[in-house]
């Protein structure tokens, strides 16, 4: 539950971040981009450590 509550907060911190930054762009198209690559990026991570979620869960769950 600890980990939920510490993911939501720091995107919210990041989402403010950015949201603060929003007038600083004047071409928008650079701000999208940043949220773009950085969706990527995390996906990137989450995906990277699927294998090793799924070793965690089988040994939690007992299945083979």
């Amino acid at each position: 539950m600890g980990g939920w509550f510490l993911t939501m907060s720091l995107g919210s911190k990041v989402a403010g971040l950015m949201t603060s930054s929003w007038d600083k762009f004047p071409d928008k198209r650079i701000y999208f981009f940043i949220w773009f690559v950085a969706g990527v990026i995390g996906s990137a991570l989450i995906f990277s450590r699927i294998g090793w979620l799924n070793r965690i869960v089988r040994a939690k769950t007992g299945e083979k």
